[in-house]
């Protein structure tokens, strides 16, 4: 809530990571934490989810390490 009480939209993330477990644990997280998360466990399928939503993302949170990007 803001200061006014009216609710403040979610900021959408996207997280990209490939270890499934981080993956869920910081996406749990961050969800309860008002963010809105989707998360791709491949580097492909986040640049598809990327192009997908692109205009709907607030933040990409991406691991540099991806092995198949």
């Amino acid at each position: 809530m803001s200061v006014e009480g009216v609710a403040r939209p979610k900021a959408k993330i996207l997280l990209i990571e490939d270890e499934e477990k981080l993956s869920r644990t910081l996406a749990d997280y961050l969800s309860l934490n008002d963010y809105e998360v989707t998360y791709a466990l491949t580097g492909y399928r986040g640049i598809e989810l990327f192009y997908d939503r692109m205009h709907e993302i607030d933040l990409i949170l991406l691991d540099i390490m991806l092995p198949d990007i």
